[in-house]
């Protein structure tokens, strides 16, 4: 019941110039995955993509594989995906499966 009730994430996004800023807020873990996933418009955003999770929590190592699932779908667009607002447990879980190659953060 209480995954249930803390499952809701929220989504806004805003153009600049050739880059679409999406910011992410809320708890993310297993139960959002299939939002999460649905959130990204991969083939008609610009060539620069920004997702900002500074208003979110990142719960479980599934949520950064859910990452590295949006980040493999911009880059078969060729598309460059920036990462922000994200804490130092998921940089280091972000560089253990390997996703830095394929992407940056700050």
């Amino acid at each position: 019941m209480f995954g249930w009730k803390i499952a809701h994430i929220k989504s806004s996004s805003k153009i600049e110039g050739n880059k679409n800023i999406y910011t992410i807020s809320g708890q993310m873990f297993f139960g959002t995955t299939n939002y999460f996933l649905t959130v990204f418009d991969y083939e008609h955003d610009p060539d620069q993509i920004e997702i900002d999770f500074t208003h979110s929590h990142i719960w479980d190592h599934s949520r950064v594989t859910a990452i590295g699932k949006v980040i493999e779908k911009y880059e078969s667009h060729h598309k460059k995906v920036i990462l922000v607002g994200l804490n130092e447990e998921i940089h280091r879980m972000i560089d253990r499966i390997g996703l830095q190659s394929v992407s940056s953060y700050e």
